[in-house]
């Protein structure tokens, strides 16, 4: 059975393992960045967690999940906002000079998509939309089996769809982007404008800290009426992002990765119930949505799977 390496590239840490077809894993292994050290340093770790995750048998391919965007057709890294030293650094070329196989590099949410579609959720359908929804909103597309990346890699952007023109400012620069309105920092930005009184703020300041989503959704679970109409309204944005990639792609299954993935069913039953609200008659009935199963372990097992494509 071929072995393939999986590397998951952070600003704070580098993680890698051997994986099989099956999406077994062995030799995990992990170590500081070290952004600040420069580029070469960097490679220098991607080498050497690479080594540690091959146990000195043969592999037959290299892919690295990047949070950043590269070039689909070189593996060239070219923006790294975490860890700028490596903006236009030759990744795949090198690694592929310095281990003699074939090497992939491309965006994290993409590598976790095409783990998801292999090994998780996705298994089994054909075409599927992998959002991941925490501090941001992000993810994948595969359609036929085939991942989308776009002229220049850069598809995939499901959280810059705008579902409320009136909503809050987006960091991309436009106003009522999914992001903005729905992902948890926008759960914890409703939240610090609420009812002063709501239960999230109970918990926050139990532990001397500003509110975040977990407490709204903690809070949600209790009963609270505050916490349930920020739930609500984000269950109706999620509505129309999620209605409008149906729309456009036609998916047999949705994968929601992030801190959202653990919301629970009932939260589950209640976007899609929204879902099936928002989508012409036609799609009512064509698609599922899920949880992720493989939540960290995703960008890794995609990665590896990349140089296997």
């Amino acid at each position: 059975m071929k072995r393939y390496i999986g590397v998951d590239l952070g600003g704070t840490k580098i993680a890698a393992a051997c994986v099989d077809e099956s999406g077994h894993i062995t030799n995990e292994t992990r170590m500081e960045t070290r952004s600040r050290e420069g580029a070469e340093s960097v490679y220098g770790r991607i080498k050497q967690v690479i080594m540690r995750a091959g146990g000195g048998e043969p592999i037959h391919g290299i892919g690295v999940a990047v949070p950043g965007l590269t070039d689909p057709h070189t593996g060239t890294i070219l923006t790294l906002s975490n860890i700028p030293s490596l903006d236009g650094f030759p990744l795949a070329e090198r690694l592929a000079k310095e281990f003699g196989v074939s090497v992939q590099a491309d965006n994290d949410a993409n590598a976790a998509t095409w783990g998801e579609y292999h090994f998780g959720s996705g298994k089994g359908a054909d075409s599927l939309i992998f959002v991941t929804i925490s501090t941001g909103i992000g993810g994948g597309i595969v359609l036929n089996g085939q991942t989308i990346q776009g002229k220049q890699g850069f598809a995939g952007e499901l959280g810059h769809m705008v579902v409320d023109p009136e909503g809050f400012a987006c960091g991309c620069g436009r106003t009522g982007c999914l992001e903005a309105v729905a992902s948890g920092t926008a759960i914890a930005r409703w939240a610090k404008e609420a009812n002063p009184q709501a239960l999230f703020f109970q918990y926050a300041n139990e532990q001397n800290r500003e509110v975040r989503s977990e407490d709204v959704f903690q809070a949600w679970e209790s009963g609270d009426s505050t916490a349930d109409e920020i739930i609500e309204k984000v269950i109706r944005y999620l509505g129309i992002g999620f209605a409008n990639y149906i729309h456009i792609f036609n998916p047999e299954r949705i994968v929601v990765g992030g801190g959202v993935s653990k919301a629970g069913a009932r939260f589950f039953n209640l976007l899609r119930q929204q879902v099936e609200k928002e989508t012409m008659l036609v799609y009512k009935g064509t698609f599922e949505i899920v949880p992720a199963l493989l939540l960290e372990r995703g960008a890794i097992l995609g990665a590896a799977m990349l140089s296997g494509k």
